[in-house]
Parts: C-alpha cells; sequence; structure tokens
C-alpha cells in the first residue's frame, strides 16, 4: 500500500495511508457469439393442384439464410399410392439456379427407389459455397392415383462444407391435391330481350 508522509506543526512526520487508487471498472463480460441456425430445407410450393397423370415440378431450396455450404445429401419421400417419380435422370435441367450459377462445375446424382428419390449435389470449385436463400434442385412427379391428397416432403437431408458437416434441419413438405380437370362452367340461362316469342305470349 503507497503511504504519503503528513508533516505536522512541531516537524514530526507521521506517515498515513494514501487513498487507495479507484479501481478501473472491469470490461462488459462478452457472451460468445450465438452460433448460426442450422440450414433449413424447404419444398416449394407448400401445395399444388394437379389432375390425374399430370407431371408436376417441385423444387428444394433453403428459404432463409444460415451456415454455408458447397454440398448436401437429401432424401425426399412421396406417398407411391398416388404419386411416381416422373424423372430421376441425373439430368442437369433439374439443378437448381443457384447451384449451377455459384459454379460451373458440379456433382449431380439423382437416384430413386421405393417411396424415396435421393439427390447429391456438390460444388467442384474450390473455394466456393453458397448460403440462403438458395434454390437447389427439381423433383419431377407424376400424379397416379385418382383424386385425392397426397404428400411430398424431406425426409434426410444432409449439408457440407469442404468436407465438413454442417448442422442442417430437414423440413419441408408438399401437400398435393389430385382432382378430376374442370369440365368447364355451367351453362349460364339466356337473358331475355324483351320480345314476344312466336308462338307465345309476352
Amino acid at each position: 500500500m503507497s503511504v504519503a508522509r503528513v508533516v505536522l506543526a512541531g516537524g514530526l512526520a507521521l506517515a498515513a495511508a494514501a487513498p487507495a487508487a479507484t479501481p478501473e471498472p472491469a470490461a462488459p463480460r462478452r457472451d460468445p457469439p450465438a452460433a448460426r441456425a442450422a440450414v433449413r430445407f424447404a419444398l416449394a410450393p407448400e401445395s399444388v393442384v394437379v389432375a390425374p397423370g399430370e407431371t408436376f415440378t417441385l423444387e428444394l431450396g433453403v428459404p432463409a439464410a444460415g451456415p454455408a455450404f458447397n454440398g448436401y445429401d437429401a432424401v425426399v419421400a412421396f406417398d407411391t399410392t398416388a404419386l411416381a417419380v416422373a424423372s430421376a435422370a441425373s439430368d442437369r435441367a433439374l439443378e437448381g439456379d443457384d447451384m449451377r450459377g455459384a459454379c460451373g462445375n458440379t456433382f449431380h446424382r439423382l437416384s430413386a427407389a421405393g417411396d424415396s428419390v435421393m439427390v447429391s449435389h456438390v460444388l467442384l470449385c474450390a473455394r466456393t459455397s453458397i448460403e440462403g436463400p438458395a434454390r437447389l434442385h427439381r423433383f419431377q412427379f407424376r400424379a397416379t392415383g385418382a383424386a385425392g391428397t397426397a404428400t411430398v416432403r424431406v425426409r434426410r437431408a444432409q449439408c457440407f462444407d469442404a468436407g465438413r458437416s454442417v448442422a442442417t434441419a430437414p423440413q419441408g413438405e408438399t401437400t398435393v391435391v389430385i382432382a378430376n380437370p374442370n369440365r368447364g362452367a355451367p351453362e349460364t340461362p339466356a337473358r331475355s330481350n324483351g320480345r314476344t316469342p312466336k308462338g307465345g305470349r309476352p
């Protein structure tokens, strides 16, 4: 403890304790930054109306911002009593716009088995990743059942970035309403023009 010398009358000196220095306020505690949310998958649109035998397209995407990734595996399940996969070929036209736009060189494999279709999709350009919102892949289905309702949903999904797993939330489903095609609106009765028909009364 530092001391100060206090001189009294008569030449005597006494040692007195100096006031303690005021401590500097402690720096505010900073909590570690919260972890970024997982990559959340979704199918679009959320509902669609089709006719029996009609082929339709659903798009797998990431609707909101999240961690960066450069590849993913996803399994999409469907109701086999009402739907079938219309295209299971690894067609580049089925790749989502944001995957194709981020890198001209991609690995893309599509396969169907049982009640599901699986896609493996990777950007092969070095140091290239994407974040949501992003459009990833298109799936084509055909309505094989009669009128009714069926569901297509994301069963499993996992994202990667440079070989490391990225937190992923396999969500999202589409309700497919299979309805008979519209046979036309009922005929509207002709309006009277105020004239008396032949052989009749006004």
